[in-house]
């Protein structure tokens, strides 16, 4: 039987590289992103549970939508196993410069989106039990400049696996969280320029970490391997946290 797997913000960066990986690992991917073209939508998903990655137009912060993809490929696959809450929207900007606007997009996407995809998941997966990955950051935990908004919103993220884990155990469903440091991703670097990007790496004991990392622990957390594994947050930053 093959494994499933739905992947927010999966278009590019670490949502890409996690869903790659996953598919290699041998699941049926289904990667939710706007990033997808428009007509790609849930017509276009096979009817079996393929191993591969299948991209599916959408917005994670509408709730309808998200639910109805689950359902869907819960229908159509046979289920859902594993979930990765990967889309964010990230801004960074201090205090003073906060708009409005900005913040209602990143709790739309960061917060919203997470809720909604893991209740769908949560009904889904039912008493066959399942994963959640939510990936977070080490801003939830450390301060860094102008990452106000943006550390709250992954601080969220980190207490709601805590809890989750707790409400969803009952019926065998993990909930965990994997905390990144600094990850050049395209992303990240349009509001990271070179110089900061080498100030990070230089505060680094290790490496600073790659996609292809924070890929290979969405896998190990999936897996059969971390099934007495819950309500933890597996950071992966190369020592940056422990070195401060």
């Amino acid at each position: 039987m093959t494994r499933v797997c739905v992947v927010s913000g999966s278009a590019r960066g670490l949502g890409a590289a996690i869903a790659e990986r996953m598919a290699e690992a041998g699941y049926a991917v289904v990667g939710l992103d706007v990033g997808y073209p428009a007509d790609r939508d849930l017509s276009t998903l096979p009817d079996t549970a393929t191993p591969g990655v299948h991209p599916i137009h959408g917005d994670v912060s509408d709730r309808a939508a998200v639910l109805e993809l689950v359902d869907v490929v819960g229908e159509r696959f046979g289920g859902v196993h594993v979930v990765v809450n990967n889309a964010a929207w990230i801004h960074y900007a201090l205090l003073p410069d906060v708009e409005e606007e900005t913040l209602d997009r990143m709790i739309a996407i960061g917060i919203k989106g997470m809720v909604w995809l893991s209740q769908g998941a949560a009904k889904v997966m039912g008493d066959d039990g399942g994963s959640i990955i939510n990936i977070t950051s080490i801003t939830a935990t450390t301060g860094f400049p102008k990452a106000t908004m943006y550390g709250a919103l992954k601080g969220a993220g980190a207490s709601m696996t805590r809890q989750l884990a707790v409400e969803l155990a009952p019926v065998g469903i993990r909930v965990n969280a994997i905390a990144p440091g600094f990850i050049p991703t395209p992303g990240s670097l349009t509001v990271v320029d070179q110089a900061g990007v080498d100030r990070r790496e230089s505060r680094t004991p290790l490496r600073l970490a790659t996609p292809r990392d924070i890929a290979d622990a969405v896998v190990f957390l999936a897996s059969d391997q971390a099934g007495a594994i819950t309500g933890q947050t597996l950071v992966v930053d190369g020592g940056l946290t422990v070195s401060l």
